[in-house]
Formats: structure tokens, sequence, C-alpha cells
């Protein structure tokens, strides 16, 4: 797991099984949620469409959400036939970055009031 830090924005490099082989995904988040989601290295023989901005632009500005104790993005994604496995492995990578977003900015948060 990769990120970096500039400001309020994070950016992760996060891998994900799809099918059969692993997913590398480059996301971007900030205040609003997912800035971008971009597939860097698709392995799959099938469900290859999920790198097309078509697809990718349905996680924009998606956050995390709480309901029945479960963490869960705000929208609903519409899935690709034949990709069922890889769309899931970005939603669920989509879910992490934001997670993982979310303990960075409190982290640093922590860190600035202990400065104060």
């Amino acid at each position: 797991m990769r990120y970096w830090m500039q400001g309020d924005t994070t950016a992760w490099v996060l891998d994900e099984i799809g099918k059969e082989q692993p997913i590398t995904m480059a996301l971007a988040i900030g205040a609003s949620g997912v800035k971008s989601i971009q597939v860097l290295e698709y392995r799959e023989s099938r469900g290859g469409e999920i790198q097309y901005p078509f697809f990718t632009q349905q996680f924009d500005h998606a956050v995390l959400e709480q309901s029945n104790n479960k963490l869960k993005l705000d929208r609903n994604i519409d899935g690709i036939t034949g990709a069922t496995l890889s769309v899931r492995a970005m939603t669920k990578v989509a879910k992490v970055a934001l997670y993982l977003h979310s303990k960075v900015m409190e982290a640093k948060l922590g860190n600035l009031a202990r400065q104060s």
C-alpha cells in the first residue's frame, strides 16, 4: 500500500484481486470524497471496461456512509456484464481508500492539536 498527501488530498495506489489476477488502481481522495479513480494495471482477460471513464466517473465525489454498522458508498455503482468481480474489486478499493483517507486526516488533525 502506497500513499501520498498534499494538503487535504491523499493519493493511493492499491491492488485488489478481480476474478483471479490483481488489479492495480490509483485513487485521489479529498474533502469531497473520491476525486478520481484510475486503473493502472488490468491483468484479467475480461472486464477491462472498468478502465473507461463511463465507468470510473460513477465514483466522482463518492463518500462513505454508515448503514447498519457497515461502511458503504453513498451511491450504487452500475455493474458491467461480464465484469462483476472487477466492478466489486474497484468498489471495494474505493471504500478502502476513503476509509484510509479519513484515518490519515484524523491523525493529521491530532498532530496539529498536539502542536498547538
